[in-house]
């Protein structure tokens, strides 16, 4: 019988070549690795399409692409091999995932990503015990994306015993790999104390590291001054930047515009340090990842555009991500790029996006904003939301939170969870419309069992910040699904947290 090849899999002239490579000592810089990330040559089909500028070269060539990788790699492992696999996906391809990842650890029972595609595919499959052994495993091998998911682990109490403690211990060593998540979480930790004394210089250096690599709630945090951080934090964020030759006002915790304007005379004076607020993602890496649209792929077929300007939150996306310093670095060219192709394929919405998005990316806000508009008219949801943002901060449009609601409801009604969480936070203070408890707390609620990690955090707090209205319609949601038995009261103790829980386990 002969043996079917999967697609996607690397013939044998490429795998020979990969070998060449390894033994040639050709990389990135050589004339393998030419094509920069993002920027692959027209030469690999679409179908067969590999980030080179991620592709670990000796790894490849030791254990060789596996089905394995085909069906469960991770969007966020530095590691991986192949395109990855949305989450959405990966659910509906669990048995298979886990029988090729079984094969695959034992076929080659010491390359880390195996054991980590294996634990997620566990994961998927709510196999939570033996989906931590083999994050752990993964991550006593300073695998970053299974430190990370093994620190959530413990967070959690998924699989594994809870342990705020060990939690933070590999968060850190993930932050310290560079995971710009594990510095966000690692930071909030040692702010709060959660998990071992408070160390607020510690909180102020991965917090700082967190805005530098370009994470959008370390950088939103900054915008509101921090005011959710211990003062002791931000006086020593402040000491970081005056140290850092950036910052020469007082050390008094007050992050006011003068610190903000340090914080970002330090972002670029690093490389690649300047992010785009809406490259946001969520708690659990594996709801963000965005699920290829070949349907789109075939009708406009990959595109120079969508290598330079593709987004890592567009569920519409054809090919790998280019991170936002990446696509500042190369505006001009994506501009161009997204231009020939918003024109040779006027019905195809990404193109309309992608171009919304070099635009911003070259502060050319005004027209990146008609971009999102054009999209987002006709239902493309990563359009919405960035035209939701426009309106909120008055990017390119006149200042607008009524529009930006709208917009917001619009994005998280097709499943945005960040949209979800900012609808609720306005309707929750009556920011654009009329207070609105019970739509804040079916929006909130929405997010959180969607796994947003803020909705996550502002639960683990009994929702302290928000409006007791809005509290007590979280508690009759809960009741109506079956979930709460107590008083409609605005106490998120416990039990409400429990009912909480049980709902969004329910879904």
């Amino acid at each position: 019988m002969k043996k079917p090849v999967l697609r996607g899999q690397l013939p044998l002239c490429t795998a020979v070549l990969l070998s060449a490579a390894v033994a040639s000592g050709a990389g990135p810089g050589g004339t393998m690795g030419a094509a920069h990330a993002g920027v692959a040559s027209h030469a690999v089909p679409p179908s067969e399409h590999i980030d080179q500028s991620a592709l670990p070269l000796i790894r490849v060539a030791r254990a060789g692409l596996h089905i394995c990788d085909r069906l469960a790699a991770h969007p966020l492992d530095r590691d991986r091999v192949i395109d990855a696999v949305s989450y959405e996906i990966l659910l509906t391809q669990i048995p298979e995932a886990i029988s090729a990842c079984r094969s695959a650890v034992e076929e080659h029972p010491d390359v880390a990503r195996f054991e980590f595609q294996l634990g997620r595919a566990l994961a998927a499959e709510d196999s939570n015990e033996e989906a931590a052994k083999w994050y752990k495993a993964a991550a006593e091998r300073d695998h970053a994306a299974a430190q990370f998911n093994l620190a959530l682990a413990y967070a959690r109490g998924k699989g594994i015993s809870r342990d705020q403690g060990l939690a933070n211990v590999w968060y850190r060593r993930a932050a310290d790999q560079g995971y710009v998540y594990a510095m966000w979480n690692l930071a909030i930790n040692l702010d709060k104390g959660a998990g071992g004394p408070r160390d607020l210089a510690g909180a102020a250096q991965y917090l700082v590291k967190a805005y530098l690599a370009g994470h959008a709630k370390a950088q939103r945090a900054f915008e509101q001054g921090l005011t959710d951080w211990d003062v002791g934090t931000r006086r020593e964020v402040q000491r970081v930047l005056q140290t850092a030759g950036h910052y020469d006002g007082p050390v008094n915790g007050e992050v006011d515009s003068a610190t903000l304007r340090a914080m970002q005379r330090y972002a670029a004076a690093q490389s690649g340090s300047e992010p785009e607020t809406t490259d946001t993602a969520e708690t659990e890496t594996d709801g963000i990842t965005p699920q290829i649209a070949p349907i789109i792929s075939q009708k406009a077929g990959l595109h120079e555009c969508d290598r330079l300007a593709a987004h890592a939150v567009d569920t519409q996306r054809v090919t790998s991500a280019v991170p936002f310093s990446t696509l500042k670095s190369q505006a001009a060219e994506a501009i161009s790029a997204c231009r020939s192709a918003a024109t040779a394929y006027p019905g195809v919405m990404r193109f309309e996006y992608q171009l919304g998005r070099s635009l911003a990316a070259n502060e050319e806000y005004k027209e990146a904003a008609d971009w999102y508009t054009k999209a987002a008219e006709r239902g493309y949801t990563a359009a919405m939301f960035n035209l939701a943002i426009a309106f909120d901060e008055g990017q390119g449009v006149g200042k607008d939170q009524t529009e930006a609601n709208r917009w917001y409801r619009k994005a998280a009604d097709k499943g945005r969870t960040d949209a979800m969480w900012n609808l609720a936070i306005n309707l929750d203070k009556g920011m654009g419309n009329p207070a609105d408890p019970a739509g804040s707390a079916k929006y909130l609620l929405a997010a959180y069992r969607k796994g947003h990690e803020r909705a996550a955090d502002a639960f683990d707090k009994a929702l302290s910040s928000w409006e007791r209205a809005t509290r007590e319609e979280v508690q009759k949601i809960l009741r109506d699904a079956g979930h709460y038995e107590g008083a409609i009261d605005g106490e998120i103790d416990s039990a409400t947290q429990r009912a909480a829980q049980a709902y969004k386990d329910a879904a």
